[in-house]
This record gives structure tokens, sequence and C-alpha cells, in this order.
């Protein structure tokens, strides 16, 4: 057992049939129960599982509820536990018992070993979900790791576990549309990562179809990362190499007089409008790249120590 006080963020969305299985479950890890609060973020669940938390809330202490007055989505009941979370370390872990709490002293633990504020937690393999699941992931986590310049391990969701200076970080930052397996990446804090089996989901079903799947990756490129931004500032660079090119033939075309009469001009025209157009637009969106890191206002180095 830890001396540290230890928070687990548990989101949960009509999760009745199982939440009081897993709350259970979470309890009895090896970790001391006076310094273990359980905080359930209920995100407007319409099945009665706020209700069912309340319950067990009021007979163990340990655990706390935080009840959204809608549904927020994942991200904002991660967020909400964040907020109401005081422990040294924070883990978060879904509610739908593919996850096992029982690891968590093993992630602590490689904290500790490694000196690092993050541990993330990596599947082995993906057997346990739906085909669409299988199919699209490996290509999702790609472009997260390409978001994060390779910080954001591979398989790795929202089973993590995180320091409070991670947590005061997160907290202080006045991003609204948050992805997790994105924004910690990108803070660069220390971090490690263990590989686990996920297990299969024994009650209730899962709440994210392809729609929801299509939307974490599309809020995952525009909501957190530049990174489009950044390909399309790419491809006005190309196109403004291209039209210089096209304008410089067409003018010494013209010059020596060896082309068609009148396609000199033309070209020459057309293609300095579309090098103008290209540059315009390189222009608009490496200042938007620069807007967009103020307002988001992350953090431009962490401090290892203090001395």
């Amino acid at each position: 057992m830890s001396s540290a006080k230890l928070s687990v963020v548990v989101p949960a969305y009509n999760e009745r049939e199982g939440i009081e299985d897993f709350i259970r479950s979470v309890g009895k890890i090896s970790w001391d129960p006076d310094l273990l609060e359980i905080i359930v973020v209920d995100d407007g669940s319409t099945d009665g599982t706020a209700k069912l938390v309340e319950a067990i809330a009021s007979k163990d202490q340990r655990v706390k509820l935080v009840q959204l007055s809608t549904n927020s989505g994942h991200m904002a009941a991660i967020t909400a536990g964040l907020m109401r979370a005081v422990g040294d370390w924070v883990v978060t872990i879904d509610s739908d018992g593919q996850d096992d709490p029982t690891l968590i002293p093993k992630m602590y633990r490689a904290c500790i070993d490694s000196e690092a504020d993050i541990c993330y937690m990596q599947r082995k393999d993906r057997r346990q979900d739906p085909l669409r699941h299988r199919i699209f992931s490996p290509i999702f986590y790609r472009i997260t790791s390409s978001f994060t310049k390779g910080r954001a391990p591979y398989q790795a969701a929202d089973f993590r576990l995180i320091s409070k200076r991670v947590v005061g970080v997160l907290n202080s930052l006045p991003e609204v549309n948050r992805v997790y397996r994105i924004l910690i990446p990108s803070l660069g804090f220390k971090s490690t990562s263990l590989e686990y089996e996920r297990k299969f989901r024994q009650k209730g079903v899962s709440k994210y179809g392809f729609s929801q799947l299509a939307k974490l990756g599309l809020k995952s490129m525009l909501a957190t990362s530049g990174a489009p931004l950044r390909w399309v500032s790419i491809f006005s660079l190309l196109g403004a190499v291209f039209g210089l090119t096209v304008s410089a033939i067409a003018f010494i075309s013209g010059v020596i007089d060896s082309s068609i009469p009148g396609w000199s001009s033309i070209a020459f025209l057309i293609s300095a409008l579309f090098t103008f157009q290209a540059i315009t637009s390189l222009v608009i969106c490496e200042f938007l790249l620069v807007i967009i890191s103020d307002l988001r206002q992350r953090p431009q180095f962490q401090v290892k120590n203090n001395g």
C-alpha cells in the first residue's frame, strides 16, 4: 500500500448494470483505504446510474458523485473529475469494467521507479473490441502519434495515472475541446507505459458507435492539434513553388518567342495569380497556428527540478 493519496476518476454514462461491481473492484485495490477517493462523474445518465452511485456513496465515504446536468461527452466528464480530484496521483479509468483497477498500484510503482509523472496503459491487442474498432483504431492512433510528435504511446486510451503536477497544468489550461490522449502527451511531462490485456465487457453496451469514433477523430485533428493547418501550409508552399516555376517557364518562353502566340502571357498571368494565392494561404495558416498556440496557452516547457 502507498502513503500517497489517490483519486480515481470514473466517467460513467448509462452504466447502472455494472457500476456497482466496478466501484467494488476499485475499492479492493491494494491501497490505504483512508487515502483513496473514487470520483464517479455521471455524464447525464438516463438509466438511474446517478441514484445508484449516490446510494453507494452514502455507505462508502470514499465514493464521491459528480453529476453533470446533461450528457456532455466523455472528455468533459473526465475534465469534471480532474477538477474535483485532490489526490497526489489521479487515475482516469472507464466504468465499463474492461480496464483492470488492480493494475493501479503497478502503474504507481512504474512512475516512482522511472521518476515519471504519467503512466500510460497500452493495450496488447483489441480482440475484445468490435470489428469497426479493430479496423479504424490503428489509423487513429497513428494519426494521434503524429500530432504529438511520437509522444503518445500506441493503443493508449484513457486508462492512465498522472501526478498532481500534471493535473494542475491540465486544470489551468483554457481549452474547452479536449482529447486527453493527445493533450496530455503534448505537455512534455516524463512518462512511462505498461502493456495490459483489456477485458471483455460483461455488462451494458458500448456507447462508442462509428459516428462517435468519427467525431472523436475529427475533434482530435481540429480541436487539439494544428496539424490540419500545418498540412495546408505545406501544400501551399509546394503550390507556390510550382506556380513560380510555371511563371518562370512562361516568362522565358515569351522572351525567346518559342511558344504559341499569347500562351506565354496567359500562362504567366495565371501562374502568378496562383502563386500569390498559395503564398497568401501559407501566411494565413502560419498566422493562425501562432494565434491558436497563444490561445491554448500550453506550457512551453516543464521543469524537471528546482535545483
